[in-house]
């Protein structure tokens, strides 16, 4: 391998250990003590690394908003049609489907939140998967 090969691969395993919640320490340890490599080297690879953990958690926060979005138009549209368009139906089926629709749009709703928040502040517990 090429020296840029093997940095890209270090390059690549600082990023996957961060993107997983590994601790700074861990992996600033792990650098030195298996690579030798302290300092602004290390700085760089965890910048870099936490810019790419950002980039993943906002990305799929994104996709979570919008599905959330579509999720409760959906259970409005369900709603609509329910209550205000004449089609109420009055039985036991009807009535525990309105129920499934009120426990996903309120699973729906925090989604929406949770993924508001991850999508300004970039940060999760734990890993991003």
């Amino acid at each position: 391998m090429t020296p840029e090969e093997k940095y890209q691969m270090l390059r690549e395993q600082v990023i996957s250990k961060i993107h997983w919640g590994a601790r700074d320490q861990e992996v600033s340890e792990w650098l030195e003590q298996s690579r030798g490599i302290v300092g602004g080297e290390a700085d760089r690879l965890l910048g870099d690394a936490h810019r790419r953990r950002r980039q993943a958690i906002r990305h799929r926060a994104l996709i979570r908003l919008v599905c959330s979005i579509v999720t409760m138009a959906l259970v409005a549209a369900f709603f609509y049609v329910r209550f205000f368009s004449g089609a109420i139906f009055v039985s036991v089926r009807s009535f525990v489907a309105a129920l499934i629709a009120i426990g996903v749009g309120a699973y729906s709703v925090a989604i929406f939140f949770r993924s508001v928040a991850r999508l300004l502040t970039g940060q999760v517990p734990g890993s991003v998967d």
